[in-house]
């Protein structure tokens, strides 16, 4: 059983950080959101930060528990987000009774039958990775860093300055 809340409530901050140790002060701070959104007895589960750390410059932190979204679902967010960031018209939502009329016309025995044959061969579950690469879920955490943005006076400056770098937005993952 799922239970949505009718008018549900994502909290959102806005913290300015323009003095002090900028990164470790974000890493303070992600690491208190990560916190409260593991703890699922104290919901949200999904929180959102709009950190300005100078003139003109800000980082935006989206954080979730893996149950809110997952690996498949966050590039859809993020895509999302950055058209609605840039004024621009999101695609309407397919309906879910064209999924479910979609779904219906699949062939079932032909996906079954396609299923068999890629787990042909396996008798008792599989590791998806190497045992040596197996890690505690809320202790593995991949960090990573927006590169630095072009110098002032370089060609490329003016137009990178108003637009969002999304080829940071693949970068942490973790699990509570």
């Amino acid at each position: 059983m799922q239970i949505i809340p009718a008018d549900p409530v994502a909290p959102w901050r806005y913290v300015e950080l323009d003095t002090g140790d900028v990164d470790d002060l974000i890493g303070q701070l992600c690491a208190g959101e990560r916190a409260a959104v593991c703890d699922l007895a104290h919901p949200p589960a999904f929180r959102a930060a709009l950190i300005r750390t100078g003139d003109d410059r800000h980082r935006f932190v989206l954080t979730n528990h893996h149950i809110v979204i997952d690996g498949w679902s966050l590039p859809t967010l993020l895509r999302d987000i950055f058209v609605s960031y840039h004024r621009q018209q999101l695609p309407a939502p397919v309906s879910y009774r064209s999924f479910v009329t979609w779904l219906a016309e699949r062939d079932r025995d032909a996906a079954a039958a396609a299923w068999r044959d890629v787990l042909a061969g396996f008798d008792t579950p599989t590791l998806v990775a190497p045992p040596g690469r197996l890690r505690l879920g809320s202790r593995a955490l991949n960090r990573s860093a927006c590169p630095p943005p072009p110098p002032a006076r370089s060609p490329s400056w003016p137009a990178r300055r108003t637009r969002p770098s999304t080829s940071c937005c693949r970068a942490p993952s973790r699990s509570c």
